[in-house]
């Protein structure tokens, strides 16, 4: 799951101008944390899915509130 995660997040970055690599390369490396411990795969999973996808939802979220435009807010406009 962690890997297919990751690929989502690789395609992400390549169509948005590069600015998911980091949550691609974090769920990346969960993978492998999470095949080291399968006793605690889903928790470790949970928490890095959770966080790879709510620190940018912040970030764009701040950004709707402050007016600013970014390459993902005018394709949504």
């Amino acid at each position: 799951l962690a890997v297919i995660a990751s690929m989502v997040f690789l395609v992400k970055a390549s169509m948005y101008s590069g600015e998911f690599y980091i949550q691609f390369v974090v769920m990346l490396i969960t993978s492998f944390v999470m095949a080291a411990s399968p006793g605690y795969a889903h928790v470790v999973f949970g928490i890095a899915a959770a966080a790879c996808f709510f620190v940018p939802g912040l970030k764009y979220y701040r950004q709707k509130q402050s007016g600013e435009t970014t390459p993902l807010t005018t394709l949504s406009e």
